[in-house]
């Protein structure tokens, strides 16, 4: 349980050190803009505002992984097993169920995808 909850310190420092919320925050306000503009003379906001939210939804699981990779990184470095981290995953993999939000509507990866690409990082790292 401790190596675990090094993992997931590991993996929210990595959404610090990779200014995520500052990288959505700023993407939020562009796609605001532009689908407002859009709507102004057109019924093309919301169409506008739909591709906008889903490069926010493939933005969000791209940092979601490079967290994990930074948070296998520092455990490496702190001398616990990433391993730790694939039970993470298979909690939160559990917690949601057999009705669980497909990934391309998520802001996570499927925790099935973040395993893999555990894998690839604690490989990456050693």
């Amino acid at each position: 349980m401790k190596t675990q909850v090094a993992g997931v310190l590991g993996h929210e420092i990595g959404h610090v050190l990779g200014r995520h919320s500052a990288e959505r925050i700023a993407e939020h306000e562009f796609w605001k803009t532009i689908s407002t503009g859009a709507s102004v003379g057109a019924d093309a906001g919301s169409l506008v505002s739909g591709i906008g939210q889903n490069i926010l939804l493939k933005s969000g699981r791209e940092d979601e992984l490079e967290s994990d990779e930074l948070g296998v990184q520092f455990m490496i470095k702190a001398g616990y097993r990433p391993e730790e981290m694939i039970g993470v995953m298979k909690i939160l993999k559990e917690a949601a169920g057999p009705n669980r939000t497909p990934e391309f509507q998520s802001t996570h990866p499927d925790p099935e995808n973040r395993i893999e690409k555990i894998e690839e990082a604690k490989h990456k790292a050693s």
